[in-house]
């Protein structure tokens, strides 16, 4: 999967100056957003509130919606801001002339199932595939009872459960597929929309959810809020490594601490890490193959505790917009390394969403202060 930013620009820019846009410019001024449900609770629950704390007489808004919803709607001048786990494709970029997209939050999205009895699932890339082709059929199927000895698994019809609309959500989850299975990418493929071979589509991922918790056998992919949040049971997902991951904040910044450098124009790629084993080389090491093995021995020990499932989510806004300043104001705090710092610490959402690797700030704050 290759994803795809608007672009970005390398200016020198200081970063406390976008945070010089005063409270008295912020003051009495009005923000809406709108887009990822990914997102959301993060955004209405922690960055909206503190912001609004430091910031007295600013409102800000966010009414999800999902992420097509959110591009087509900064696109139209609708919202100050939109927000979106997908990046825009080609035509959108072009439909949003002016619009830049910047990875401001770091989460997961995966499957979840209620099946009576069962409170622990694993499956592979390739069995997930099968169930939502509509290949695997009952939850006894020997393809997954292999992959869960001593787990006794009922002959259960699978109710397969999917996102009806534009949805970045969708996204990730097909261009995981697409990874994982050939035949999956060449009939399906990857979208914020696809045609789903079988199951039942429902809105945003509260509706799925909420799908998921009123039918047993059910199987459904939601954002890590929602899964914790609604009390679902996640499904541990193969990684390239051979383990089995959750979707919880742990897995989800293994998956992010591989982006090592970030390139302007380009958004960090961390669905489906690779995995390469290393194997220490022989004979007496200088201390240049000393430094670099240890380097390779970290590297190789995140990409065995990634998630295959983790994304980053992104705003998009117009550098022509109305209210510039006050976007870079708000975007620069939500960015900042304090306010990202608490995302994993708040008992809201433990697990839910994970920091913003340092590398990603950096660019973040340069792109912001461009607008």
């Amino acid at each position: 999967m290759k994803h795809r930013a608007a672009r970005f620009a390398a200016v020198g820019a200081v970063v406390a100056a976008v945070f010089a846009v005063s409270a008295s410019a912020a003051a009495a001024t009005s923000l809406t957003i709108a887009g990822s449900t990914l997102v959301l609770p993060l955004v209405t629950g922690q960055f909206i509130p503190d912001y609004q704390a430091a910031n007295s007489g600013t409102t800000l808004t966010d009414s999800g919606g999902g992420s097509t919803l959110g591009i087509t709607d900064i696109s139209s001048k609708l919202v100050d801001i939109g927000t979106s786990d997908a990046p825009m494709s080609f035509t959108q970029a072009e439909g949003c002339s002016l619009c830049v997209q910047i990875p401001w939050a770091l989460s997961a999205t995966g499957p979840d199932i209620n099946l009576s009895g069962v409170t622990s699932l694993k499956l592979t890339g390739p069995v997930l595939a099968a169930i939502y082709e509509g290949k695997i059929v009952s939850w006894n199927d020997a393809r997954i009872a292999s992959l869960n000895p001593g787990v006794s698994l009922p002959s259960t019809s699978i109710s397969v459960i999917y996102r009806s609309d534009g949805s970045g959500d969708t996204y990730v989850f097909t261009n995981y597929l697409s990874d994982v299975s050939p035949q999956w990418k060449q009939q399906v493929g990857a979208s914020t929309q696809v045609s789903f071979p079988v199951g039942t589509g429902e809105k945003g991922n509260s509706g799925v959810a909420a799908a998921i918790k009123a039918t047993n056998g059910a199987i459904g992919y939601v954002s890590t809020f929602y899964t914790v949040n609604d009390g679902l049971t996640p499904v541990a997902i193969e990684n390239n490594a051979g383990k089995y991951v959750l979707p919880y904040s742990a897995g989800q910044e293994d998956a992010a601490d591989l982006v090592k450098s970030f390139k302007p124009g380009t958004e960090p790629l961390i669905v489906d890490p690779p995995y390469k084993a290393v194997k220490k080389p022989k004979g007496k090491l200088s201390k240049a193959q000393e430094k670099a093995y240890k380097a390779a021995l970290v590297i190789e020990k995140e990409e065995a505790g990634a998630y295959p499932l983790s994304t980053f989510t992104d705003v998009i806004v117009r550098s022509d917009g109305a209210q510039v300043p006050a976007v870079q104001s708000f975007l620069t705090f939500a960015v900042s390394s304090a306010e990202q710092a608490k995302v994993d610490k708040l008992a809201t959402y433990a697990n839910s969403y994970a920091p913003l690797p340092a590398v990603v700030q950096k660019e973040d704050q340069k792109e912001i202060a461009a607008l």
